[in-house]
């Protein structure tokens, strides 16, 4: 007796669900959940992680070591989804998702390489001159061994490292490279030159840029090599590893423009981290 082939595809059907469900299926990846508005010409997409997946409304997302939620927010053109990352005794961490990428909405605070730990003796980072209230404004400033968890002396020699370092990011989340800043400028205006990137993520409130996806990118300053704090109200870095052993920031200034700047040996310089999202 002939069988029917529909029926036997199925039948194999529910098989492969049965083997899924008996498996267990792997949490979803936070990123790449929601259809965005922001045109990408898929010819030159920077990275394939721009491809957008499924779009949604509200939804759940979580992390290894917390639970977050999100909500959808909406400017003129662009669709983001705002959340939070619990954060034991801590803070919660805000984060924004928008076409496929989840961005830390806040600079680094963390003085721990363990994230999670309240216990942790590492004692990373200084606050700008030296004023806890910065920390709390701006984050924490850290040298380039520190901000990708590599030995002192990698702050006067090339060392390799991981192109996405964890260091001090929660878990799942890493330094943001400097392909990371590329691929967030072309998600804003389809280039890679960061022409008017600094005028797209700076603060609305407290600088003077538009807060696209709320980054809100302060005026926190930086330490230079002689050990002097400049730049507070004026200016910003953030370490920004490039191609698996240069190290460089990405500089935020009053004018439009972001400007990447290699910095081989980075000496004791100090910046600040963005976290991203593996």
């Amino acid at each position: 007796m002939r069988v029917n082939a529909k029926f036997l595809l199925l039948a194999l059907c529910v098989l492969m669900l049965a083997a899924c469900l008996d498996e267990g299926v792997a949490p979803r990846d936070i990123r790449g959940d929601k259809k965005y508005d922001i045109p990408v010409s898929s010819s030159s997409v920077a990275s394939s992680s721009f491809v957008p997946q499924s779009s949604s409304s509200k939804e759940s997302l979580s992390s290894s070591e917390g639970t977050s939620s999100s909500s959808l927010e909406s400017s003129s053109s662009q669709q983001y989804t705002v959340g939070y990352i619990a954060h034991d005794g801590d803070a919660d961490y805000k984060f924004t998702s928008f076409m496929g990428f989840t961005w830390i909405a806040k600079n680094e605070v963390s003085d721990c390489y363990d994230f999670w730990r309240s216990d942790c003796a590492d004692s990373l980072g200084v606050c700008y001159d030296m004023d806890e209230e910065n920390c709390a404004e701006y984050g924490r400033l850290y040298t380039w061994a520190e901000a990708m968890h590599l030995p002192d002396s990698c702050n006067y020699t090339q060392c390799e490292y991981s192109e996405k370092q964890r260091s001090v990011c929660s878990s799942g989340y890493h330094v943001a490279t400097y392909q990371d800043w590329q691929n967030l400028d072309f998600a804003l205006e389809e280039s890679w030159d960061f022409e008017r990137l600094s005028y797209y993520l700076k603060s609305s409130d407290e600088w003077n840029g538009v807060n696209q996806f709320e980054l809100n990118i302060l005026p926190g300053g930086y330490l230079q090599d002689d050990d002097q704090f400049v730049g507070l109200g004026e200016k910003t870095r953030f370490w920004a590893p490039h191609d698996g052993g240069l190290s460089g920031f990405m500089l935020f200034d009053n004018s439009d423009s972001a400007t990447f700047v290699t910095k081989t040996p980075p000496g004791l310089v100090r910046a600040y981290i963005r976290c991203v999202h593996d």
